[in-house]
């Protein structure tokens, strides 16, 4: 009875050592660097109905629809929802504005363990932002000893990186915006378009942009003297390559159905998803405009499938000083 008084103590001294040798609490941390501005960034970590798509693994939103309770965005929303089939909580504990935000996740029928994440925002030059999401993972003694032994820490940070990447697709994919050279670059969705456009003509790449009068009233004779349905105002084509210091542009007029013309060209947009940039400024800024989209294209690896478009929403302005303003928006059809 005596050895056996004492086997137990000494295996309870073990375990005790090992709790306060075995560590309880276990880190890791990812970052990655992405072009977008950092209040999108901001705008994507701070809002829970994001959440659903990268932060809960796939099979976990399978187990039910998650809830959100309280005002989204703010201290104290929680994101409820099934791990396992095991009620799980997500919720923001602290947040600083376009810098960080912190969560701490729970598992009511596991109160054991929890998590506490923090992501951090950094701004960067070149409207680029570096997003580290760091993960604590606390486990209670004596949870720990079995917990390091059964290797959950080492899938605990599986886990982690799992849901970083997904992070990180969401961002550069799913997410509607990039902010390239300080113009937003959007994915948007759009029908088709029927155009009949003039004889493409050469231009310096940062050329004064000049609306050409000529030519676009020779278009809009033509279009009225055969009673052809418009379909808006006029568009400049460019073709998608650079030859040179130069663009290539042709000045266009859509129309409402296909109409093939002998003195003019035609030719038919597919309608589906397109990368869409807005500017307002003078031939310089749209020059600037129409690299930012295509850097974009460039960095993303970003499939095209025809030529470019530039879309004037009104008509040109002049300032004071004479110089010709744009309100308009360039558009790239993507696979």
């Amino acid at each position: 009875m005596k050895k056996t008084i004492i086997a137990i103590l000494i295996l309870a001294a073990l375990a005790l050592i090992a709790g306060i040798l075995i560590p309880n609490k276990f880190e890791s941390s990812y970052h990655m660097e992405l072009r977008m501005s950092q209040g999108a960034a901001f705008g994507v970590l701070s809002n829970m109905q994001t959440y659903t798509h990268w932060f809960i693994p796939t099979q976990d939103k399978l187990d039910g629809t998650p809830q959100i309770s309280g005002i989204d965005g703010i201290v104290g929303t929680e994101l409820v929802y099934l791990k396992n089939n095991k009620p799980a909580k997500v919720k923001i504990t602290s947040i600083r504005p376009l810098e960080d935000v912190q969560l701490r996740a729970e598992y009511p029928n596991n109160r054991y363990r929890s998590y506490n994440h923090l992501f951090r925002i950094q701004s960067k030059a070149g409207n680029t932002v570096v997003i580290e999401w760091q993960k604590q993972q606390i486990i209670q003694f004596p949870h720990n000893i079995t917990a390091f032994f059964y290797g959950r820490h080492k899938r605990g940070k599986a886990e982690h990186k799992s849901a970083f990447e997904r992070l990180e697709n969401y961002l550069q994919t799913q997410f509607p915006t990039n902010v390239f050279d300080g113009f937003e670059i959007r994915r948007v969705h759009l029908p088709g378009y029927h155009l009949i456009h003039s004889d493409w003509w050469s231009v310096p790449l940062f050329s004064a942009n000049e609306f050409n009068d000529e030519v676009f009233n020779r278009l809009a004779v033509y279009v009225g003297n055969l009673n052809i349905g418009s379909a808006g105002m006029p568009l400049k084509m460019e073709v998608a390559y650079i030859v040179g210091d130069s663009i290539k542009r042709s000045l266009a007029i859509p129309l409402s159905e296909a109409r093939s013309s002998d003195s003019f060209g035609y030719k038919y947009f597919r309608g589906g998803e397109a990368l869409q940039v807005l500017y307002r400024g003078s031939g310089i800024q749209a020059g600037k405009a129409r690299q930012a989209l295509m850097d974009y294209v460039q960095t993303y690896q970003i499939a095209v499938r025809d030529t470019l478009i530039e879309e004037h929403l009104s008509f040109p302005e002049e300032t004071e000083e004479g110089v010709s303003v744009f309100h308009a928006q360039f558009l790239l059809f993507i696979e």
